[in-house]
């Protein structure tokens, strides 16, 4: 069985530790980095975990901030689960694995708000499950079910905030603009590190997203399209990564932006840019399912047994 890290905040100073139940064990005192923690202090967060003894800080007195530090990567895999494909008219596509980035500008904690970017309309959500690099990749390699734990070093809860009408309508469709607005991932609030030949866990996970007491995604890791060792093995092929970065494998179906059907969508690609931003916004704003201001957004990723509980993600909007 693995264990869970965390970075939390405890009289203005950044620790690490080791989840103990309702406790925290302290460990890497001096460290800023994850990656120093994924390069030279996985052994020891492992034998604390192992020990019998408590933690000596109550959880519950601390304030959690996301184990992801500066500098990282996080990689992204876009429209990874079939019905999230079906949903945003992307499946016939099915065979393609899209990959894009997110800067580390957008990461925030399990707990702090997640504030409204400047001139976005369409507020969206993506809960995901993140992996984290354990080892250096610098040249191309066949990432296997038997092979990945060399390179991961274990799982994280993520949610891939979306602010939509920044994406899609500005010059050339800015993807990597909107989805690194400030904020726009919250991150944690736990590192489940995998024990060794654990790392198939990452299989058998069932993710969750709520929009205050909604439940809007309800999914199984079985059902990516593109699998993790895939999706290393394909990046491998031309992009660095290293240990510490993140990849973050995709949100199921149950976001909230819905395409026009095909018909509407011919008529509003006919419109002027401005036209058809205005049109499109009005149409996805009547859905309801946007976010507002004041909403929580809550995700859970547990393990289908119960056992790898990953904590939550509890993030208020505000403006």
């Amino acid at each position: 069985m693995g264990y869970s890290i965390l970075r939390f905040q405890q009289n203005d100073n950044l620790h690490w530790g080791v989840l103990k139940g309702n406790k925290i064990a302290p460990f890497a005192a001096g460290v800023n980095h994850l990656k120093e923690i994924m390069d030279n202090h996985l052994s020891t967060a492992k034998s604390i975990a192992e020990d019998s003894s408590e933690g000596s800080i109550d959880l519950n007195t601390v304030h959690i901030v996301s184990p992801v530090t500066r500098p990282t990567r996080l990689l992204c895999l876009g429209l990874n689960y079939h019905e999230h494909r079906a949903e945003v008219k992307a499946d016939t596509h099915s065979k393609q694995t899209l990959f894009f980035r997110k800067d580390e500008s957008s990461i925030t904690g399990p707990t702090d708000n997640i504030i409204w970017p400047k001139g976005c309309n369409l507020l969206d959500y993506e809960v995901e499950m993140g992996l984290v690099i354990k080892k250096s990749i610098t040249e191309p390699i066949q990432v296997t079910p038997e092979n990945i734990g060399d390179y991961v070093a274990g799982m994280i809860l993520v949610n891939d905030m979306s602010p939509r009408d920044l994406m899609f309508f500005t010059p050339f469709s800015q993807w990597y603009m909107g989805k690194s607005q400030r904020t726009m991932c919250p991150m944690g609030p736990y590192i489940y590190i995998f024990d060794e030949g654990e790392a198939a866990v990452m299989h058998k996970m069932e993710i969750k997203l709520w929009v205050n007491d909604d439940l809007r995604q309800d999914a199984h890791t079985k059902d990516m399209i593109t699998s993790p060792e895939k999706a290393l093995t394909l990046a491998s092929q031309g992009i660095d990564l290293a240990s510490g970065d993140v990849v973050l494998t995709g949100t199921p179906g149950g976001v909230a932006v819905r395409p026009p059907g095909k018909e509407e969508y011919k008529r509003q690609m006919a419109m002027e840019p401005v036209e058809r931003a205005k049109v499109f916004t009005k149409s996805q704003l009547a859905t309801g399912r946007f976010l507002k201001e004041g909403d929580v957004v809550r995700c859970t990723l547990v393990s289908e047994d119960g056992s790898i509980n990953l904590g939550v993600l509890s993030n208020r909007v505000t403006k």
